[in-house]
């Protein structure tokens, strides 16, 4: 069985989007903006370790987007929740977070922390590759390739006392619900 906090790293993966085509202030500037990640709006369900794992991402507003991603376990109790905003700063896109468990209580004892901020780039071939600045950081760095119109994966690279670890984790898929 994996770490609960594994569970937590690898939803992370998912709240960072990959890039559409880069806008031309993007593309002069060699950085992304909010735009390039207009595809990721609306609501996203996958599985997440054995339960379900819903992700809604709300348009860009002024310089940032936000979104909310949960943990429903089977009983249906929510077990994650996790704040997110990316926000688009002179040095490129920020992605802020703050997790809670049951009960909105902070999930301190991730190797992550509570609350944080990665750093975004978009990759030539398209994936997003995100980082942590702290070298002690557990993640090294997550990368999210979209698979297709509606799918998208993420690939998380860990440090541990034994060397690195890749780790691939299912797709997810936008709901029917959303609108085109």
């Amino acid at each position: 069985m994996r770490p609960w906090w594994l569970s937590l790293l690898l939803m992370f993966s998912l709240l960072v989007p990959v890039a559409a085509e880069p806008t031309a202030d993007a593309v002069a500037e060699g950085k992304p903006d909010l735009k390039d990640l207009a595809w990721l709006v609306g609501t996203w369900e996958g599985e997440h370790f054995g339960s379900l794992a819903i992700m809604t991402v709300h348009a860009p507003a002024g310089h940032t987007m936000a979104g909310v991603y949960q943990v429903v376990d089977p009983d249906g109790t929510c077990s994650i929740i996790e704040y997110d905003l990316i926000e688009a700063t002179p040095d490129g896109l920020r992605w802020h977070y703050a997790i809670y468990g049951p009960g909105m209580t902070p999930l301190t004892e991730t190797p992550f922390g509570h609350k944080g901020t990665y750093n975004l780039e978009v990759l030539a071939d398209g994936r997003v590759r995100y980082w942590h600045d702290d070298p002690t950081f557990s993640m090294k760095e997550a990368f999210i390739e979209r698979t297709g119109k509606d799918e998208m994966k993420s690939v998380v690279v860990l440090r541990g006392e034994e060397g690195e670890m890749v780790v691939e984790f299912v797709s997810h898929r936008r709901s029917p619900a959303t609108p085109e």
